[in-house]
């Protein structure tokens, strides 16, 4: 050991340096002091970083609610050993933010639950009798009647044409006839179209009355009017319950012409369209 003061040599036991006298003791003391602060002195940890962590995240997330950030900030913010302002600020930062970022998720999910379930028209039986174009069908003022309702025209210059409203819509028979067919809601089917074998009428409307026997589970043929147009109809019921009138008439132009209609119910107003027949195409004005 040597002196503090001169930096001389101590022996064991000296209570005072030999060279200048300075106390030993005293020397003693002051190094166990010198030692005892610095024991003091802790080194830091990195509490800190997770109390400035968790503060951040806090700052960004109540801006920018974010549910997995939100948990992440206030776990830092509880871990932070330190009981500084930064890890009381993070932790009550990221306690709101986590309440914003639960109730955006909630708003969320309402939304899309809203958007996927907001029912749309069901049409159904019960909705057609509700509103049917054909209720109000005046066969006196026929033209007048679809210029109100703006109804279409469908056919051609050899088949004749009918008069549909605009939610029937056209289609092709996949047995490949030819036959012009609109259907509506795909539960009634109207067909348009001409006999081309060379037969009378009563013939080709008692050969209509034994095919359709075929196949329906009754069928009778009876004479009517179709339109202005006499002519035969076979009232038809099949097994599955579909009604089919089919409508055989000759025109003007020598033709037999052919009109069915099939549908779930024969007494709805649908089964009234083979009426609306017309030779030629009626003026565009008087159903646009």
């Amino acid at each position: 050991m040597f002196c503090i003061k001169c930096g001389a040599k101590l022996e064991e036991g000296n209570k005072f340096c030999i060279n200048c006298g300075n106390s030993v003791l005293e020397q003693n003391n002051k190094v166990q002091n010198i030692r005892n602060e610095s024991t003091n002195v802790s080194a830091p940890t990195g509490d800190s970083n997770k109390g400035l962590a968790s503060l951040i995240i806090g700052i960004i997330t109540i801006f920018l609610p974010i549910l997995p950030l939100s948990i992440l900030g206030l776990i830092l913010g509880i871990k932070e050993q330190n009981k500084d302002g930064k890890r009381v600020a993070g932790i009550i930062l990221n306690i709101i933010s986590l309440i914003l970022s639960l109730i955006t998720a909630i708003i969320v999910i309402l939304a899309f639950y809203i958007a996927f379930n907001t029912s749309t028209y069901d049409y159904d039986d019960d909705d057609e009798d509700d509103y049917d174009y054909y209720d109000y069908y005046d066969y006196d003022d026929q033209y007048n009647y679809y210029n109100e309702a703006k109804e279409q025209v469908v056919g051609n210059d050899t088949y004749g044409y009918l008069i549909l409203s605009k939610d029937w819509y056209k289609f092709v028979d996949v047995d490949g006839n030819t036959s012009i067919q609109y259907s509506y809601l795909n539960k009634y089917i109207v067909s348009l179209n001409v006999v081309t074998a060379d037969v009378t009428l009563v013939e080709a409307s008692t050969n209509m009355e034994e095919n359709i026997k075929r196949e329906a589970s009754t069928a009778t043929k009876k004479g009517t009017m179709i339109g202005s147009y006499p002519g035969y109809v076979i009232n038809s019921k099949y097994p599955d319950g579909t009604y089919l009138d089919a409508y055989l008439f000759e025109a003007e132009d020598n033709k037999i012409h052919y009109i069915a209609i099939e549908g779930p119910d024969n007494t709805s107003e649908y089964f009234k369209i083979p009426n609306t027949f017309t030779l030629t195409e009626p003026i565009a004005s008087s159903y646009k």
